[in-house]
This record gives C-alpha cells, structure tokens and sequence, in this order.
C-alpha cells in the first residue's frame, strides 16, 4: 500500500516538474529578451521541489 502511494507522488511530482520545466522554456522564447516571467517561473519551480520533497519525508 505504501510502495502504491509512493507511486502516486513520484508520477505527480515528475508531471508538475517537467510542466514548470517545458513552461519555463515556453516563457525565455516568447519573451525574447526581457527575463521577468523566467525569474518568476524558477521561483516556482524552486517552491514547487520543496512541496515534493516534504510530501516524500
């Protein structure tokens, strides 16, 4: 049961993290130049590990 839950977290946590990843790239090509949405979206991606890494311990 436990291994089951594991699971869930583990595919929950690589689908949120490679949409901040492809967002991320999505936001650096649509600006063009200016950096403030990647600025933001690195924040989010930092925050969003720290979540993951909590629900793991």
């Amino acid at each position: 049961m436990k291994k089951n839950k594991f699971l869930k977290v583990a595919a929950v946590a690589i689908l949120i993290l490679a949409t901040a990843v492809v967002t991320r790239i999505y936001t650096v090509k649509s600006i063009l130049g200016t950096n403030e949405n990647f600025g933001k979206v690195v924040l989010l991606e930092k925050y969003l590990k720290k979540i993951i890494f909590t629900i793991r311990i």
